[in-house]
C-alpha cells in the first residue's frame, strides 16, 4: 500500500516537463524582474527593487499566445532631500503576446496587455500626505527573446514597461 502511494505521488507532483519554445499547449514559470522607477526622483536616488513573478501561458495559435500572471515587487529610492521613500506592489495581468517567428533555438516576441496593481505605500517621504494604498488600473507592453538552454531550461529576456493610472 505505501508504495503505491509513493508511486502515485511521485506520478503527481515529479513530472518532467520539457521546455518548448513553440507547438505547445501550456507554459507555466516564474520570472525575477529589477525594476527601474520612472518618477519625478533622480535615478541616482534609485534603490535596488526587485519584482518576482508567476505565470501561466496558453498558445492560442502557432504565433499568439495569452498569459495570465500575478507577482510581489518591492519599488524603492531616495526624494530631492534623501528621504527615503518605498512601495509595495501586487501587479495581476493579463497579457497578449506575438511571435513573429520561431526557430527550434530562440523566438522574439512584442507583448500587451491589461491588468490590476494593488499598491501600498510603506514609507513616504517626510511632509507628504498621499494616500497610503489603493487599486488602479495597469498596461504592461514589451519585447523579449526565449532561448532554450536544454530540454528542460528555457531562458527568457525581456524589457517592458507598465503604464499606470497613478502617480502613486
Amino acid at each position: 500500500m505505501i508504495k503505491s502511494l509513493i508511486a502515485i505521488f511521485t506520478l503527481i507532483f515529479f513530472q518532467t516537463i520539457f521546455p518548448q519554445i513553440n507547438d505547445y499547449s501550456i507554459k507555466y514559470g516564474i520570472q525575477g524582474h529589477l525594476l527601474i522607477p520612472n518618477t519625478e526622483f533622480k535615478n541616482d536616488a534609485y534603490i535596488l527593487s526587485l519584482f518576482g513573478r508567476g505565470f501561466l501561458k496558453y498558445e492560442i495559435a502557432p504565433s499568439l499566445e495569452t498569459e495570465f500572471g500575478i507577482g510581489i515587487a518591492n519599488l524603492a529610492g531616495e526624494d530631492k532631500v534623501k528621504d527615503k521613500w518605498e512601495t509595495y506592489l501586487i501587479p495581476a495581468d493579463l497579457r497578449f503576446s506575438f511571435s513573429p517567428f520561431t526557430s527550434e533555438v530562440y523566438s522574439p516576441y512584442l507583448y500587451g496587455g491589461i491588468g490590476l496593481l494593488r499598491w501600498n505605500v510603506v514609507k513616504l517621504p517626510k511632509d507628504e500626505v498621499n494616500k497610503k494604498s489603493g487599486w488602479n488600473s495597469a498596461i504592461p507592453i514589451g519585447a523579449g527573446v526565449e532561448f532554450k538552454l536544454s530540454s528542460d531550461v528555457i531562458l527568457d529576456i525581456s524589457g517592458g514597461y507598465n503604464f499606470t493610472s497613478t502617480d502613486y
